[in-house]
């Protein structure tokens, strides 16, 4: 099956993490953990807003609920760029900062948004939770916020992975940040079902019977405690040869492009930027009776297709514009341990 990450023994990581961070880049078990620290780096206030992209993962809220920040939400175009004529509409006295998102490991358009921040005296936060060891003109993608993150657990067969960068500054006194305790071996559980329904096609496919309106939030993750990064899964990252991941993860996102623009799909990206490391290849389709088509296809083949992300409660409720967009997003998985041969030579068997 061609699927997102392989199985990996989690029972080894049967133990309490502890925090790691003595130096920047932070590390901690989520993306969303260095999130939520990050912010209070910024020192922002409740109340305070900022800006965020409709298409939004729901987790990437929780630390701006957590710490009363308001998200202000704005659109995107099909290139998941900003509609900065939109962006300017939404500035208040109370804007605060900006999120850049790299959507699927593709570099947003960064000078874009460091004029924008720039010229109204905001933060810039710098989201690439879907690319991290990529790189954007030689420099790693997440450093060129005023606070940046990545999320190497969605990359990697990993236990767990979040990092924080910040510009040239240090966090006084981070090193002695007191971890809450956290049930191990229930994130375990939760992780085994998570990987039993994505490598069934059978259960994945009753998952998938659920009202199509409601896949942007039936596999929402609940909030979690605020813990490090595992020794084994830092050791991991630290000896990981991102070059080679690049390589590997292009050549076979060009693969599934030249596959899937065969089949009538539109690419979100046509060229990936050379500094990219791709999480998964995204596409669009005709409608949103297609991306059904497509899930049944993907179970029948043994392939791992797949939406995302899964959107806030809030943007569901009120019936954004963004619905539309998201449920013509359907995409193709993309991962290091891939045998691009294999998959060439089992595409060119199939069809839609």
């Amino acid at each position: 099956m061609l699927n997102r990450l392989p199985a990996i023994n989690y029972l080894k990581y049967y133990k309490r993490a502890v925090i790691t961070n003595t130096a920047p880049p932070y590390k901690f078990s989520h993306a969303r953990t260095a999130l939520k620290i990050g912010l209070n780096f910024l020192n922002l206030k409740p109340k305070d807003e900022v800006l965020i992209p409709e298409l939004i993962c729901d987790v990437v809220i929780q630390p701006f609920n957590e710490l009363e920040i308001l998200p202000i939400f704005y659109p995107v175009n099909e290139m998941l760029s900003p509609v900065w004529d939109e962006v300017k509409k939404k500035l208040t006295k109370n804007t605060k900062a900006i999120m850049m998102v790299h959507y699927f490991g593709q570099p947003n358009d960064i000078s874009a948004f460091e004029d924008f921040c720039r010229n109204n005296n905001i933060y810039l936060i710098e989201d690439n939770a879907h690319g991290h060891g990529g790189k954007f003109l030689g420099r790693d993608l997440g450093t060129f916020g005023d606070i940046g993150i990545s999320s190497p657990r969605k990359s990697f067969p990993i236990l767990n992975g979040g990092y924080l960068y910040l510009k040239n500054r240090y966090i006084n006194g981070l090193q002695e940040f007191k971890l809450e305790p956290i049930n191990i071996f229930l994130k375990q559980c939760k992780s085994l079902i998570k990987m039993a329904i994505s490598y069934s096609p059978f259960v994945y496919r009753r998952f998938m019977k659920i009202s199509h309106n409601t896949f942007p939030s039936i596999f929402s993750e609940p909030h979690i405690s605020e813990w490090g990064m595992d020794k084994e899964s830092e050791d991991f990252l630290i000896n990981q040869n991102f070059e080679r991941d690049r390589k590997r993860r292009q050549l076979i996102y060009n693969i599934w492009k030249y596959w899937a623009e065969s089949q009538g799909l539109k690419p979100i990206f046509k060229v990936l930027d050379p500094g990219a490391i791709p999480l998964n290849f995204p596409a669009y389709i005709s409608s949103e009776m297609k991306s059904k088509q497509w899930f049944d296809w993907g179970y029948k083949n043994g392939v791992d297709v797949h939406y995302w992300p899964n959107l806030p409660v809030e943007l569901i409720r009120r019936e954004s514009n963004i619905l539309s967009l998201w449920e013509r997003i359907i995409c193709f998985p993309i991962h290091t341990l891939m045998n691009p041969e294999q998959i060439r030579s089992k595409l060119s068997h199939l069809s839609f």
